[in-house]
């Protein structure tokens, strides 16, 4: 009985950061992630990051 509330503590937490992550990938993708006060040339790495809402339990290939 200890062992099952173990396990579902462990896996509030790890739906609690995942939700937290996932809204805020969410607000960077609507407003824009801040430029923290000055102003500066944007440089271009050549690589895209695209941040999108996954849904639960996806798996996520890695290339």
């Amino acid at each position: 009985m200890a062992e099952q509330s173990l396990w579902q503590r462990i896996m509030n937490a790890i739906e609690q950061e995942y939700d937290r992550r996932i809204r805020a990938a969410s607000l960077i993708t609507e407003y824009g992630a801040g430029h923290h006060g000055h102003e500066h040339e944007d440089e271009d790495d050549g690589e895209v990051a695209e941040i999108m809402n996954v849904p639960r339990g996806t798996r996520i290939g890695r290339e």
